[in-house]
C-alpha cells in the first residue's frame, strides 16, 4: 500500500560520513500531512526533491501573465 504525503520543506543542512550523508529539514506542523511525515521517523522512504517554483498568474484565453 502505497501512502503518499507531500509537503513543502526547507532543507536545512547535509553531514556526510564515509558513504552515508544525514538531511535534515525543517516542515510546518500546520500542514495536514506533518505529522503524517513526522511518524515515517527511522524508516526507509521514497525523497522526490524539486525547487519551487514561483507561480504566475495569467490568462487563460490570452496567455497573457500578470501579477
Amino acid at each position: 500500500m502505497i501512502n503518499e504525503a507531500t509537503i513543502q520543506a526547507q532543507f536545512k543542512q547535509a553531514t556526510v560520513k564515509g558513504s552515508v550523508a544525514t538531511l535534515q529539514f525543517e516542515i510546518l506542523t500546520d500542514n495536514a500531512d506533518a505529522f503524517r511525515i513526522i511518524k515515517q521517523s527511522s524508516k526507509t522512504v521514497l525523497l522526490t526533491v524539486a525547487e519551487q517554483q514561483q507561480a504566475m498568474d495569467f490568462d487563460d484565453e490570452t496567455g497573457e501573465i500578470y501579477g
